[in-house]
């Protein structure tokens, strides 16, 4: 895994841009099969484990092996992700720690923990 730390646009309606830093995380291909592993495989057991129970099994087991498929894929495809997003609100100037999901499109909008205004976050130019 190798981290990074990017620079990041904070903006806010009506006030000047600042300069955010996010802290990331890169997955190698090895790290991310293990990853997705191990999501798939303890599903997959599970489905395995309900087969025998009757009536149970018409539904849980199509569901465990639907899960399993989606959420090891997802994290097969998950190359990054982010650790720490902070930095000073570009609406109230105090320097926050923003709350962001690991792996956002970007541009993505969050509130701001300490003035609770919307903030776009989006790449530099």
């Amino acid at each position: 895994m190798t981290n990074k730390q990017l620079e990041l646009s904070a903006e806010h309606y009506g006030s000047e841009s600042t300069v955010i830093q996010a802290d990331t995380v890169f997955y190698p291909t090895p790290v991310r099969l293990r990853r997705a592993a191990w999501v798939f495989f303890p599903l997959l057991l599970a489905a395995i484990l309900v087969l025998p129970i009757p009536v149970l099994h018409l539904v849980a087991v199509p569901a465990f092996l639907v899960f399993a498929v989606v959420l090891g894929l997802r994290r097969l495809r998950e190359e990054w992700a982010w650790i720490r997003v902070r930095g000073p609100c570009p609406a109230c100037r105090q320097p926050q720690e923003f709350d962001t999901p690991s792996v956002p499109v970007m541009p993505i909008t969050v509130a701001c923990p300490g003035c609770g205004e919307f903030v776009k976050i989006q790449g530099r130019d």
